[in-house]
Formats: structure tokens, sequence, C-alpha cells
């Protein structure tokens, strides 16, 4: 057990200490804000593969960096009266995907209903991109927002409108979720493409693109379960013949996830998940990671 945990802290300290070079040179003020954003990315994607380690790395069962977890979505925000019930094949979403397991794990407790993510689909300016935007919550506080241009996808003009019978993909990386979308959804980019002032948005209009139903309050989907082991405390195992204190090994185990490193002991400082998607995309910010 305690070589499997101890490889597991390796492959992390390793990552660490990647992260601390990237974080270095991102502070210099010789780089481009294209160049800090290509050593951000690399960044972001070690912490995400450091909670990963954490919450995989158990024997027999128990955690032993982390928390791992088995997280579902709540289907029946889906329906009629639910929280996501804009988010419908009517509309273009025809189903969704957790693709990282472990950023929806992460959780102080079991109950996930405070867990969530918002869709929003605005025009940015009259005949401007349209952009459609997730954001996640975590424990009931906003974690992390991704963006992606999808005018390309507009039923008129667009570079890759979906036809008839057809399917997209929208990959949310930074989320851990992805899209399946229908043509249906290149009719709404259209329908978003035409209002004014933000009057057609997913995410706005009360009747969205005559589908009678309200986006403005039905664009959030929360997650339904946690089935993942939670980390112990401490593990005590029986080492002698005997019943007393003398005869068991207590082993207390901390968590290294993003969302521990970097906290300090008393919680004062930023931990890595606290730093966000934009770690190191600017030299304050990469200083500060240092």
């Amino acid at each position: 057990m305690l070589q499997i945990a101890d490889g597991g802290m390796a492959t992390i300290d390793n990552i660490l200490v990647r992260m601390k070079t990237l974080s270095v040179q991102a502070s210099s003020g010789n780089l481009s804000d294209t160049e800090r954003g290509f050593l951000n990315d690399e960044f972001v994607q070690l912490r995400d593969e450091i909670d990963r380690i954490a919450s995989s790395t158990n024997f027999n069962g128990i955690q032993l960096l982390g928390d791992g977890g088995d997280v579902a979505l709540e289907f029946g925000d889906l329906a009629a009266t639910g929280g996501g019930r804009a988010l419908v094949p009517v509309n273009g979403f025809d189903n969704f995907a957790i693709t990282d397991n472990n950023y929806w794990a992460t959780d102080t407790d079991t109950d996930l209903t405070d867990n969530s993510f918002e869709v929003s689909i605005n025009e940015i300016s009259a005949g401007g991109p349209v952009i459609m935007t997730v954001t996640s919550t975590i424990d009931g506080v906003a974690d992390r927002s991704q963006s992606i241009d999808v005018s390309d996808y507009a039923a008129t003009g667009g570079t890759t409108a979906i036809p008839a019978g057809g399917n997209a993909t929208l990959d949310f990386d930074e989320l851990g979720l992805s899209f399946s979308v229908n043509t249906n959804f290149s009719a709404s980019i259209d329908f978003v493409a035409a209002g004014t002032a933000g009057s057609n948005d997913f995410g706005t209009s009360t009747n969205f693109n005559g589908s009678g139903l309200d986006s403005s309050i039905g664009n959030v989907v929360t997650m339904a379960s946690d089935n993942g082991q939670a980390l112990q405390s401490s593990i005590e195992f029986q080492v002698g013949a005997g019943n007393t204190a003398n005869d068991r090994l207590d082993i207390t185990l901390n968590s290294v996830d993003s969302e521990t490193l970097g906290a300090g002991a008393l919680g004062t400082q930023d931990s890595l998940q606290t730093l966000g998607a934009n770690a190191i995309s600017t030299a304050a910010s990469a200083q500060s990671a240092v």
C-alpha cells in the first residue's frame, strides 16, 4: 500500500517540478501573450493530471491520495419541469457526457446537487460571432467557464451547419464535458444571431426559437451522484498480537489534489485549483504561482 502511495506522490512531485518551471518561464516579461498562453495550457493540463493521479491511486478500494468518484448527470433536470428543460433535442441538444470524472467528483460531501453546469449562447454584438459558454459550479460556487465560437454551425451561411439527421460534438475539455448537438442546434444559432440586444440569446429568451421553452430558467443541469470512495482521515493496521495502542499502526492520510496543493498549512495561500484556467496566463499571475 505504501509503495502505491509513494509511486503516486513521486509522479505528482515530478509534475509539480515541471509546473514550477512553466511558472518561472511565464513570469518573464520577454514572452508574448501567445507564448505565455501555450505555457498556461500545459500548466492547466498538468494540474488536471495531478487530480487524476490523486483520485485513481488506491489500495483495495481505499483512496490513498484524494477522493475518487463516479459522477452522473441528473437527467431528471431535462424533464418538462427540470432545471435543464431547455437543453433538449428541439433546441439542438441530443446528449451530454462527462469526460473528466475526477473534476466533477471534486466535492466536500457526497451530495452533488450543489454541483452543476449552466449553458448560454450569446451574440456578442450585432452581426458578430455567436459564443456558447458553459459555466461549472462546484459546492454551490461558480468554478470555471469555457467559451466556444459556434458561429460556423449556423444554418444560414455556416461552414459546418449540421444537416438533417446529422450530429456534431462540442468538447468543453476544461470543464470535463461534451455535448452532442443535432441539426436544430444550427437553427438555434440562427435564432440567436437574429436577435437584438441579446433578446434571442439562449439563457435569456423566455420562448427560445418558438419552442415554448424558457431558456432563462431551463439551462442548468446538476450532478446526480458520487459513488466514489472518499479519502479517509487515517487507516489503522494491526501489527502486534495484543490489543494495545502499541499493537496498532495508524497512518494519517492527507489529500494531495489540486484543491489542497499550494493552499498552505492554514489555507492562507491560493491552491492550484484556485489559480483557475488562466493560472499563468500573465506575468503577474505566473509570479504568484511560483
